[in-house]
């Protein structure tokens, strides 16, 4: 699947985009690059269209904070917050690019299968704790989300298991 979006597609996906959502590690909203887009349209068309050209997306813009909002006032147990990951708005340009295009392709891709979330919760959990004794409070807070953490289950076990 190879191609290049164009600059108007670019400029639509990124005013598509909320500018009252939180900002990434770069501190700028999608609000910043909507003011500025006739200063800084040409230089964001011309990272991404590098980026469709080579595959390769810089380290600060795949860049995420992952931040725990409270579920209600008083919060006290780690289960009484919600992870929210915070990306770079270009990430966001990005990936939703990449989604348009893969969409009505799905359905081609990705086999109708279900997955027991719990079972896979409890399977990754005891691979950990059995493996990683030292990333044992980790675990606890993984353990406490239960199945609301998939994602970033999987995100700390290919961590991990890189660094190992």
């Amino acid at each position: 699947m190879v191609f290049h979006p164009s600059a108007t597609e670019i400029s639509k996906t990124l005013f598509k985009l909320n500018p009252n959502k939180s900002h990434g590690p770069d501190g700028l909203t999608s609000g910043f690059y909507k003011a500025a887009w006739d200063i800084l349209g040409s230089e964001v068309t011309s990272s991404i269209h590098h980026f469709f050209r080579s595959s390769f997306l810089p380290a600060s813009t795949n860049a995420t904070i992952l931040t725990l909002v409270p579920k209600f006032p008083g919060a006290s147990k780690v289960s009484d917050y919600r992870p929210v990951a915070c990306l770079n708005t270009l990430y966001k340009v990005v990936s939703r690019l990449l989604v348009a295009r893969l969409r009505p392709i799905l359905s081609f891709l990705i086999l109708p299968i279900t997955i027991n979330v719990q079972t896979l919760n409890s399977h990754i959990y005891a691979l950990l704790t059995t493996s990683l004794d030292s990333v044992q409070n980790v675990l606890q807070v993984l353990h406490e989300f239960g199945g609301q953490c998939a994602e970033i289950k999987f995100l700390c076990l290919r961590t991990l298991s890189g660094g190992m």
